[in-house]
């Protein structure tokens, strides 16, 4: 399969979304969007984007930071947990918001039925809020994005405050061992994903740890990441064919 990688940018309130772009030149592959860590769309997304995209679909990577503020690759987790704080939430809900819009009228190549959406950590909280707030989905995959934090600014709500508003096929991919994710929080999802009959499935990984699909950290888990990879595989394909 011959793959295709561009970059390109998407006009947005305010300034402009980078976006990496990787598949093959035909408009009937699945369109999955791929929300990275905290660092971004860095070297690590885009194997994975390469990976995905030699699959079968057409990957789509937006850096919800514009460009600019992207922690460093060795940064202490003082200096992360600053960045969580300070990213702007709404603002990357509003983008994403543009992003699917412009995927439905045809704007990147792609084919214009609904993409999936599949996020890691900050990406995965992201592919949470979307199937929330936005129907333009075929489904959303959050591999462990957080749950639930203190409320501010630039944070008006968590992900479980918004949980009975999935209007979209759910996947949850989270590990036993997570100081950011207490199994608490992922039984409280299970829950009140039940109660609401939300379509949905929520696996916890028995001794996993954060960030085990990183092949980067020292969390990664080859046989746990292989599972989770096949178990995304299957969701994706299952939406891609309505």
């Amino acid at each position: 399969m011959t793959l295709r990688e561009t970059e390109s940018r998407l006009a947005v309130a305010g300034g402009e979304l980078p976006l990496l772009v990787v598949g093959s030149p035909d408009a009937s592959s699945p369109t999955v969007i791929v929300l990275g860590e905290i660092w971004a769309v860095n070297s690590q997304i885009r194997g994975l984007c390469r990976r995905l995209a030699a699959e079968g679909c057409t990957v789509i990577a937006p850096d919800l930071y514009r460009g600019r503020g992207v922690p460093r690759a060795e940064a202490p987790q003082d200096e992360l947990n600053l960045s969580f704080a300070a990213f702007p939430d709404v603002r990357a809900i509003r983008d994403l918001r543009l992003l699917l819009q412009a995927i439905a009228a045809g704007r990147f190549a792609t084919g214009r039925a609904p993409p999936c959406l599949w996020g890691f950590c900050m990406g995965g909280r992201f592919a949470h809020y979307m199937a929330a707030l936005d129907r333009g989905l075929a489904g959303a995959i959050n591999f462990y994005g957080r749950l639930s934090f203190p409320r501010d600014g630039t944070k008006p709500f968590t992900p479980l405050d918004l949980c009975e508003l999935i209007q979209v096929p759910y996947l949850g991919v989270f590990a036993e061992h997570d100081p950011l994710i207490p199994l608490t929080d992922v039984n409280e999802l299970r829950q009140r994903m039940r109660q609401s009959n939300i379509e949905g499935t929520i696996r916890v990984f028995d001794g996993a740890q954060h960030g085990f699909m990183n092949e980067t950290r020292p969390a990664h888990n080859p046989t746990i990441a292989a599972a989770a990879w096949s178990l995304a595989i299957d969701f994706i394909r299952a939406r891609s064919r309505g």
